[in-house]
């Protein structure tokens, strides 16, 4: 009787599943993609947030590198530096200096005081930025106040709105004349002569109240969206946020594609126990996963610097098994760590 099996055979089958372990095909969690590069790593959570020493979670051969370049330059760059968690940086060690990256187009700092209201200071460092004040028409007092990068953004002016013709109807306000120079300019063409006619005088000394005023919008969301996407791919594995559950907040955070519910929802509930909307006990980033809706909804919760909690809706109608339990971390920027919360239903601490 011949033999099943040969030593050619045995030899040609032992090579072909080499080849095919080799030959694993990757896929981009993102893009569904398998044919671009994956060299380089996605960090859980932004570098600029933290490191966390050899521990730190960084995604590798799941994210490729086109959508890692896409998510540093389109909405990393923007929510690192202007957002509510960017100004949070810079009290637990961003140097002050560094205030010039800010967008001021997404972020201002103004005052509160009624002797100066509205006036425009650079958020962090509150210098008093270049300005041109049009007092509102039918009052004595009050004026809205635009910065250079608020003029060079406008094409029209409603003009109506203000008493642009009084002698004090339009201030401007300059530390150089170079500065003064440019909002003149800027005025010309928006169609508003400005003629110099006297320095206004001063406000007086005075305590000043600012104000952050900081614009939250789809690229914070679809930031704070790609953290809690990446947290499930660290705790869950890259098949398990491959499964289409998880394809429309995939096409929102890469695509910007509004999913049909609200894809994060930003408040101040805290996410740990014992925490209150005033206070705190940690400024860890705390980031959870957990079922809810009976096992239906699965969410995140994401809360940088313990401070703005958003709920990220991952899959609303989910058909896998529920048995997965909830997680949660507590990632310690200032020792450099990461721990484990634990949990009891909606109660978690930190170990």
């Amino acid at each position: 009787m011949d033999p099943i099996w040969d030593g050619k055979v045995a030899l040609k089958v032992s090579s072909r599943l080499k080849q095919c372990f080799r030959v694993r095909q990757r896929e981009c969690i993102y893009c569904r993609g398998t044919a671009g590069s994956f060299n380089k790593g996605e960090h859980v959570i932004p570098q600029a947030f933290g490191t966390f020493g050899s521990g730190t979670w960084v995604l590798h051969d799941i994210v490729c590198d086109d959508c890692n370049q896409f998510f540093g330059d389109n909405l990393e760059v923007y929510f690192n530096r202007s957002s509510p968690e960017a100004l949070e940086r810079f009290e637990h060690g961003k140097p002050r200096n560094e205030a010039t990256d800010i967008h001021r187009d997404r972020v201002s700092t103004v005052s509160t005081s009624p002797q100066s209201k509205g006036i425009k200071f650079a958020p962090i460092t509150h210098e008093l930025l270049p300005q041109v004040g049009f007092r509102l028409a039918n009052q004595t007092e009050a004026r809205e106040f635009f910065s250079i990068e608020q003029l060079e953004a406008m094409s029209s002016l409603d003009k109506t709105k203000y008493d642009l013709k009084s002698r004090d109807g339009i201030k401007l306000m300059a530390n150089d004349e170079g500065s003064l120079d440019r909002l003149i300019s800027l005025l010309a063409k928006l169609g508003i002569a400005f003629n110099r006619q006297s320095e206004a005088p001063p406000l007086g000394k005075h305590q000043v109240t600012l104000e952050n005023i900081i614009r939250i919008d789809e690229v914070n969301l679809r930031t704070i969206a790609k953290i809690a996407f990446n947290y499930m791919a660290q705790v869950r594995g890259s098949a398990y946020c491959l499964r289409s559950d998880f394809d429309s907040i995939r096409s929102f955070i890469r695509y910007g594609t509004r999913p049909p519910f609200a894809p994060a929802t930003p408040s101040n509930t805290p996410i740990l126990a014992y925490d209150t909307e005033t206070k705190r006990q940690t400024l860890g980033h705390i980031i959870v996963l957990e079922k809810r809706d009976n096992g239906s909804t699965i969410q995140s919760r994401v809360s940088l610097f313990n401070g703005i909690t958003y709920t990220v809706t991952l899959a609303k109608f989910f058909s896998g098994s529920f048995s997965s339990p909830d997680i949660g971390h507590h990632f310690d920027f200032q020792q450099k760590k990461i721990d484990s919360l634990s949990t009891g239903g909606k109660d978690y601490r930190v170990i």
